[in-house]
């Protein structure tokens, strides 16, 4: 019987696993939910099926789909694209303190396609998120200051909440964002961000 992650990839044609969904496949997110989130170009109703909910994501960016080698067909975003989108819809999916979580437990990040990925979506809103919650993780991925100054070069004027959550909280004038105190203390290792 085929497992959640196969069943994602068959939906349609151009489904695949993503977001939470991914995080939980690669073994990063220590939380098991039963949602599991499934991009794709065509539409289908959110469903039910062996103890699982299923959710429809509208597919925006086809960069980044691989298919499981010796996995009965499991596709799914990559490590890179998967934090480019749980960053993304971190106020739709999995909310601010999962997706710091999960930032913190991957490993290196291929810096290149992460770009793409950020260039595909070409959010203005989106290049401010990653470059806030992925800087203070700077060394252990991998990722250069040139990959920040090019965030930053694509912010724009627009001053925004990080999370729609907390109304309240600390400007953050590199990044022109107002950012929830809670930020100051992240969950694991007690790291800080600078705010």
């Amino acid at each position: 019987m085929a497992n959640r992650y196969q069943i994602a990839g068959a939906i349609t044609p151009t489904s695949y696993l993503s977001h939470h969904s991914a995080m939980e496949y690669y073994g990063i997110s220590d939380q098991i939910f039963y949602e599991v989130y499934v991009s794709s170009n065509t539409m289908f109703r959110d469903f039910e099926f062996d103890g699982y909910t299923f959710c429809y994501v509208c597919s925006k960016c086809n960069e980044g789909v691989e298919t499981v080698k010796y996995s009965g067909g499991v596709r799914i975003t990559d490590k890179e694209r998967t934090v480019i989108d749980s960053i993304k819809d971190l106020d739709k999916i999995a909310g601010l303190e999962e997706v710091i979580d999960n930032i913190q437990a991957v490993s290196v990040l291929r810096e290149k396609r992460m770009l793409a990925y950020l260039e595909c979506y070409d959010n203005q809103f989106l290049y401010q998120k990653a470059g806030f919650l992925l800087k203070s993780q700077q060394e252990r991925i991998g990722l250069s200051n040139e990959f920040f100054q090019t965030c930053q070069d694509r912010i724009g004027r627009s001053k925004r909440y990080l999370t729609k959550d907390y109304k309240e909280g600390k400007y953050n004038a590199i990044w022109r964002l107002v950012v929830p105190e809670q930020m100051y203390y992240l969950k694991n290792e007690g790291v800080r961000h600078e705010l």
